[in-house]
């Protein structure tokens, strides 16, 4: 993946616009083999030494591609947001549960070196202190070969 465009919504309200891009210390990529099957992985490296911490996210699952429509297994693909996103917490011992409400994928872009595609995720965070958010995502993902 060399970009990522991403905006959320909390309970409605769009918050500000995001752009991510690749560097030496983040790095995702796809890959989807011919039987159906996708696996997606972000790493972040992050230095401050003496400490060196690596995150990494991998999602995989199975993707068919049928007329027009474009379905993955598992609703999403990891990007270079995943890592770095956290909930925000009311407390420091504030948990919670997460209820998807729906989502969707579309591809933008396909040709032999170029995918571009379009995610739109809705889900519910209902926190153990009682507070209930709802949070909209939407992220493009812009992939070369």
């Amino acid at each position: 993946m060399q970009q990522q465009k991403y905006t959320q919504y909390v309970d409605g309200v769009k918050q500000p616009d995001m752009t991510f891009t690749t560097s030496n210390n983040e790095i995702a990529y796809a890959k989807f083999d011919n039987n159906g099957n996708y696996v997606s992985v972000t790493q972040l490296i992050l230095s401050s030494a003496p400490v060196l911490e690596v995150a990494k996210d991998t999602l995989s699952g199975t993707y068919s591609l049928l007329s027009n429509t474009f379905t993955l297994s598992g609703g999403y693909l990891s990007s270079l947001y995943a890592v770095t996103a956290t909930p925000v917490f009311n407390s420091v011992t504030d948990t919670y549960t997460i209820q998807p409400l729906s989502h969707s994928v579309q591809i933008s872009q396909l040709t032999s070196n170029l995918l571009t595609l379009h995610f739109e995720v809705v889900a519910n965070y209902n926190y153990s202190s009682g507070v209930s958010t709802n949070y909209k995502t939407v992220s493009d993902l812009y992939y070369s070969k």
